[in-house]
C-alpha cells in the first residue's frame, strides 16, 4: 500500500505546497495524532485534533465544549458506534464453543419391561478448528467497522468544530462592522448639520446636503443588513451548539498563519483517507473469508458426564465421555464460491478505487485552499499598510485642520474614508481566517506557522 500511495502522490505535485505534498506522502497508518483532544460521550473515545486551542480564545473554546456536549447528532451517531462494538462483540463470541448441561431420561420399553436410564454432563456442540485464520481476519474486519464507526462521530465532532468556529468569527467581524458603520453614521450626521449651516449661510447649494443625507439613509439600510445579518449567524450558532443560551463574544480571534511547507504527513488527520483506508482492510479481511469456504471444515462434538438406569441413578452413575470429529466439504459449492471470491475482489478493487481518488482529492483540495489562503493572506497586507498610510494622513490633515488650511468638512471626510479602510481590514481579516480554518480542515486540522 505504501508503494501504491506513492504512485498516487508522485502523479499530482504541488509546487507551493511543499515537497512532502509531491511523491514523498506515505500512507499515514498507525501514527500518532498531535495535540489531541480525547472526546469523551457515554464512555466512547474517539480522538481528533483540538485545532481551536492554537488561538487561544475562552469563547470559541466554550463554545465548542458546549456543542460537543448538547448537540444531539452527536449523540445519534455515538449510538451508532455503541451498535458497531456490539455487533463486533457478538461476532467475536461466535467463535467460542456452544456448550451446555443437560440432563437426559430416557424410557424403553423390552417386552413389557420397562426401564428408564439417565445421562447428565456437559455437551460441545460443533467447535470448528479455525485452521484457516477465519478468526483473526473476522476480527481484522471488526475493528475496520469500529474505527471507521469512530472516525465518523470524529468527523462529525470536527466538521461541527469548524462550523462554530466559522460563524463565530463572522458574528465577531459584524459585530466589529456595525461598530465601525456606527461611528460613520455619526460623523455624516455631523458633516450633515455641518452642510446645513453652510447652505442657509449660502456657502453652498442643497446639493451638498442631499448628498450628505443620501449617505445617510444608505449607512442606515446597510447597519439594518449588517444586523440581520449578524442575527442570522447568532441563530445559526444556537442551532449548532443544541441548547438555548446567550453568548458574549468580547475577545476578537485573528489568523495564527500555516506553515510554508505543509507535510504531507498531516493528511493523517484527514478522516476521509482514513475511512476510505479501514474500508479497503475491511473488504481484503473478507476475500480471505470467503476463501476459506473453498475447504474443508473441521468441527468437534463431545461429551462428558454420568449415566445410569433406575436402580443407580445418582447413586453408581457411571462415566461416560464422548468425542465425535467431523469433516465437511462443500465440494458441489465451489462454483458458487468462485462467484462469491469475485463478488468479493470486486468490492475490494471498488475500494482501492475510492481510496485513491480520496487521496488524490485531498492533495488537489490541499492545494486549492492553499492558493485561496495565500492570496488571503496579500489581500490582509495590503489593507494593514492602506490603514498604516492613512493613519499618517490623517495625523497630517489634522495638522492642517488646526492651522486653518483644510476646513472641518474635509477633515471629517478624510475620517469617514479612514472607517472605509478600516471596515475592508476587518473584512480581509475576518476573509483570512474562514480561508485559514477552512485550509487547516482539508488538512485535518493542526498546521501551526
Amino acid at each position: 500500500m505504501k508503494k501504491l500511495l506513492t504512485l498516487i502522490s508522485a502523479g499530482v505535485l504541488f509546487s507551493g505546497c511543499g515537497e512532502a505534498l509531491g511523491p514523498n506522502y506515505t500512507k499515514p497508518l498507525n501514527t500518532e495524532k498531535i495535540d489531541s483532544q480525547i472526546i469523551t460521550n457515554n464512555e466512547i473515545n474517539t480522538t481528533m485534533v483540538a485545532w481551536w486551542k492554537e488561538y487561544n480564545n475562552n469563547d470559541l473554546n466554550s463554545l465548542i465544549e458546549n456543542a460537543f456536549n448538547s448537540n444531539k447528532d452527536a449523540s445519534i451517531l455515538t449510538k451508532q458506534l455503541e451498535l458497531v462494538l456490539n455487533a463486533a462483540e457478538i461476532s467475536r463470541l461466535s467463535f467460542n464453543p456452544t456448550g451446555s448441561i443437560s440432563e437426559t431420561i430416557t424410557k424403553s420399553n423390552n417386552a413389557g419391561t420397562i426401564s428408564t436410564s439417565h445421562t447428565l454432563g456437559v455437551r460441545l456442540s460443533e467447535f470448528e478448528f479455525d485452521y484457516l485464520g477465519k478468526f483473526q481476519k473476522t476480527v481484522e474486519i471488526n475493528n475496520a467497522l469500529i474505527s471507521t464507526a469512530k472516525e465518523n462521530l470524529a468527523l462529525f465532532y470536527s466538521t461541527l468544530s469548524f462550523e462554530i468556529a466559522s460563524v463565530y468569527s463572522n458574528i465577531i467581524y459584524y459585530d466589529q462592522k456595525l461598530e465601525i458603520q456606527k461611528n460613520k453614521l455619526l460623523l455624516l450626521k455631523n458633516m450633515e448639520s455641518i452642510r446645513k449651516e453652510r447652505f442657509h449661510n449660502g456657502i453652498d447649494d442643497k446639493s451638498a446636503l442631499i448628498d450628505i443625507q443620501s449617505k445617510i439613509t444608505e449607512e442606515e439600510q446597510n447597519q439594518n443588513s449588517t444586523e440581520a445579518a449578524r442575527d442570522n449567524y447568532l441563530k445559526t450558532l444556537k442551532i449548532l451548539i443544541g441548547e438555548e443560551k446567550k453568548f458574549t463574544f468580547d475577545a476578537k480571534i485573528n489568523p495564527t498563519g500555516i506553515a510554508k511547507q505543509i507535510n504531507s504527513k498531516q493528511l493523517e488527520n484527514r478522516f476521509d483517507i482514513r475511512i476510505a483506508e479501514q474500508n479497503l482492510i475491511n473488504k481484503n479481511a473478507r476475500i480471505s473469508i470467503v476463501k476459506t469456504l473453498y475447504y474443508p471444515s473441521l468441527s468437534v462434538n463431545a461429551f462428558a458426564g454420568l449415566n445410569g438406569s433406575d436402580s443407580t441413578a445418582f447413586t453408581s452413575m457411571n462415566q461416560s465421555f464422548s468425542i465425535t470429529p467431523s469433516i465437511m466439504w462443500n465440494i458441489f459449492d465451489i462454483p458458487k464460491i468462485g462467484k462469491l471470491v469475485k463478488e468479493s475482489e470486486i468490492q475490494k478493487e471498488q475500494a482501492l478505487e475510492t481510496y485513491i481518488k480520496t487521496v488524490r482529492n485531498a492533495f488537489i483540495e490541499v492545494k486549492s485552499n492553499y492558493d485561496v489562503y495565500e492570496k488571503s493572506k496579500i489581500n490582509l497586507n495590503y489593507s494593514k499598510s492602506y490603514v498604516n498610510l492613512f493613519d499618517n494622513k490623517l495625523s497630517i490633515l489634522n495638522a492642517k485642520f488646526d492651522t486653518g488650511m483644510i476646513n472641518k468638512i474635509q477633515l471629517l471626510d478624510a475620517k469617514y474614508s479612514y472607517l472605509d479602510a478600516q471596515d475592508a481590514l476587518n473584512s480581509n481579516n475576518n476573509n483570512l481566517f474562514q480561508q485559514e480554518i477552512i485550509l487547516k480542515k482539508s488538512i485535518g486540522g493542526k498546521v501551526k506557522e
